[in-house]
């Protein structure tokens, strides 16, 4: 019928930019599993399906994860309704064998109807459920859902076919719920991967759930946050949410659905609503922008139907579930669907990292001065001035540094790094170091970070700048700020200094003990540092550090996993304020550990660089950066000033260094791997 033809061709035009290949074969396919019940639907005024509430007995679905490409599925209830269960038996085995496929598609479709069609009632309306679904990486899923109604009371069954009951029946019976109204299998070529079953809820039985799980529960995390912001407005319905227990691999799953109507997602400012609460939770809506947007480009409409929920806070996957709307006879949509158009989130509302780099790069650009250096922090520029510290005045040297060390990786900045590096070059006092500026006295941190640029940068380095560097390490490997040596190593300095000597390309044993020095100094997986006032600096520093070193010239590849996967836990539960400068580290460190570009931590990170931004390309931050009152003194928290860079020079290097490391990551990540943890 033409207005099947037309959606299928409109979903395909939305799958070739989404990447999902719907060729000739699965369109065929398609039509095969929709074509029948659509058009037993057009001729019939009130065609008795389960499914058929605001058009056809189809629903189509696309499911958004993090750690997975976006997927489009379509369902089908494909019972002739004016037939009875002897009649429909042929059928049901034919599409049970389609959407199974394979060598063993018949035998498999026969063992699952016979088990589950075995008694079922006859009055039940829509029996079975057939499905298929397709991923941009090139991947197909046939889906069957058998309408048991299975009580969980009482001892599971015993069958020989259903022993992947036992563990979903346990796992329901424990979230409350009585009654399995779905049991459903997966299948991926040809082979059974995951068994699941759809459990209806009521309110109370939902609040019961909600209440006893927490936002880091790692299956309904994120479902309970959902919960939380729209529960109050929800209204009671028989079907108030229905929990999907699955089993894959011997792992028992949760899922959590939302039926639309009940939750007030149905209207065009409700799903509004919804979509934009997702967006903050980091959740990317550009494959469902891409979608709504081709429907209705091609005059067809869809209302929601469901949204299933799952996952962790930082790692939210969400699914929609739509049911198209067939026109009138008039071609005008069928009045009384629930929303004659779903509204979409601007799928380019965030800039690419590109853009969010190259605005920031200007802004640097034009704060450098003729001579290479960048002016920040500026220790007299206050309302009451700062205490006497052991520096003065506006910094030149550092900050220089600091910024010419944060772009070496950003090819947009080559110039200004080399710019830079000319100016530290130039005015580097040999054999003594950089400090804050001029006329401050040289400091670890910044003769560090100078070295760093230099070396990487293929300027000369004096003979000597490797002992001017370790006049500043302690017998145990960790490296002070200051001279005088106080015995209060800083892990900030201690792994900038690494990072020093291994631009060096020179075989250090003071970087080895540093190294073990940094190993022994972290607190589960965070490092501090006395000169900031957070300590996502030395952390990111550090773990920039363990991400591609060895002890002694020994891989220590062991040791190091460990490490690492602390540092990557401390950071996901880092309470990160909108602050650029910390959000920059934050992702520095998050991509030398191992994590993964489409964390929802990442997404709401890149949303809050790109709203915080200034037309002039310049993040407004605070670095965090401590001044101590005298290097004696400097192992105190109460003897240091806190110092604000009013030029958003730090600030924005911090953030675009957090990006390029984002950038790097994306481009060179296994998309099929996203574990979040170092791979």
């Amino acid at each position: 019928m033409a207005w099947l033809n037309r959606l299928i061709a409109s979903c395909e035009k939305a799958a070739a930019a989404l990447d999902i290949d719907l060729a000739d074969s699965r369109r065929h396919e398609l039509l095969d599993l929709l074509a029948e019940p659509a058009t037993w639907h057009a001729s019939h005024p009130n065609w008795p399906s389960a499914m058929a509430v605001t058009g056809p007995p189809v629903e189509m679905s696309l499911r958004l994860d993090w750690s997975r490409p976006p997927s489009l599925r379509f369902v089908a209830d494909v019972t002739d309704h004016r037939l009875g269960l002897v009649e429909n038996w042929p059928r049901y085995l034919r599409h049970c064998a389609a959407v199974i496929g394979g060598e063993q598609a018949d035998a498999l479709a026969w063992r699952l109807c016979r088990m589950h069609l075995d008694g079922m009632p006859a009055e039940y309306r829509s029996r079975v459920l057939h499905g298929v679904g397709y991923g941009s990486d090139g991947s197909r899923r046939g889906s069957v859902y058998f309408r048991n109604r299975l009580p969980l009371t009482g001892p599971p069954p015993r069958l020989e076919d259903a022993s992947h009951l036992e563990k979903m029946i346990f796992d329901a019976r424990a979230a409350g719920s009585v009654q399995a109204e779905l049991l459903g299998y997966d299948f991926a070529d040809g082979q059974m991967i995951r068994s699941k079953m759809l459990c209806p809820l009521t309110r109370a039985q939902t609040s019961a759930l909600v209440e006893s799980i927490g936002r880091d529960d790692p299956r309904l995390g994120v479902a309970r946050v959902v919960a939380d912001a729209f529960g109050p407005q929800a209204r009671d319905a028989s079907l108030f949410t229905a929990l999907q227990i699955s089993t894959q691999n011997g792992t028992v799953g949760r899922k959590l659905y939302f039926p639309c109507t009940p939750w007030r997602w149905s209207s065009a400012q409700g799903f509004l609503e919804l979509v934009t609460f997702l967006e903050t939770l980091g959740v990317n809506l550009q494959p469902l922008g891409l979608l709504l947007d081709q429907l209705n480009a091609d005059a067809l409409t869809v209302s929601p139907g469901f949204l299933a929920v799952s996952g962790l806070m930082s790692a939210p996957s969400v699914t929609f579930y739509f049911s198209p709307d067939a026109p009138s006879p008039s071609g005008q949509p069928v009045p009384g669907s629930r929303a004659a158009t779903a509204p979409r989130p601007a799928p380019d509302r965030v800039r690419t990292i590109d853009h969010l780099i190259a605005a920031g790069v200007r802004h640097l650009a034009a704060e450098q001065r003729a001579d290479g250096w960048w002016a920040d922090l500026d220790l007299g520029r206050r309302l009451v001035p700062h205490r006497p510290a052991i520096a003065q005045g506006r910094s030149t040297q550092f900050v220089t540094a600091f910024v010419a060390e944060a772009l070496l990786d950003v090819p947009e900045a080559h110039a200004l790094v080399a710019a830079a590096a000319t100016a530290l070059d130039r005015h580097g006092r040999a054999g003594h170091g950089w400090g804050w500026n001029e006329q401050s006295p040289a400091d670890a941190e910044t003769t560090a970070l100078a070295i760093r640029v230099l070396a990487v940068t293929g300027r000369g380095i004096p003979a000597e700048s490797e002992v001017l560097l370790q006049r500043y390490q302690q017998a145990g490997g960790g490296f002070e700020a200051y001279l005088p040596a106080t015995g209060t190593p800083d892990a900030g300095v201690t792994a900038a200094a690494v990072l020093a000597l291994r631009a060096l390309a020179t075989s250090s044993p003071g970087a080895d003990a540093a190294l073990r020095h940094l190993a022994r100094s972290r607190q589960r997986g965070v490092w501090s540092s006395r000169l900031w006032a957070t300590p996502l600096v030395a952390t990111a520093r550090a773990v920039q550090v363990f991400a591609q070193q060895h002890i002694g010239g020994r891989a220590e590849a062991a040791p190091y996993k460990e490490l690492m996967a602390e540092a990557t836990q401390a950071l996901l539960s880092w309470p990160l304020p909108d602050n650029p400068f910390l959000l920059g580290q934050w992702l520095r460190g998050w991509a030398a550990a191992g994590g993964h570009s489409r964390w929802a931590t990442v997404q709401r990170i890149l949303l809050s660089l790109e709203r915080q931004q200034q037309a002039c390309g310049q993040w407004r931050g605070a670095p965090s950066r401590c001044v101590p009152r005298a290097a004696a003194r400097y192992a105190g928290a109460d003897s240091q000033d806190l110092v604000i860079d009013w030029n958003g020079v730090v600030t924005t290097a911090s953030a675009i260094s957090g990006l390029q490391a984002l950038r790097v990551l994306s481009t060179g990540e296994d998309h099929d791997d996203a574990s979040g943890v170092l791979r």
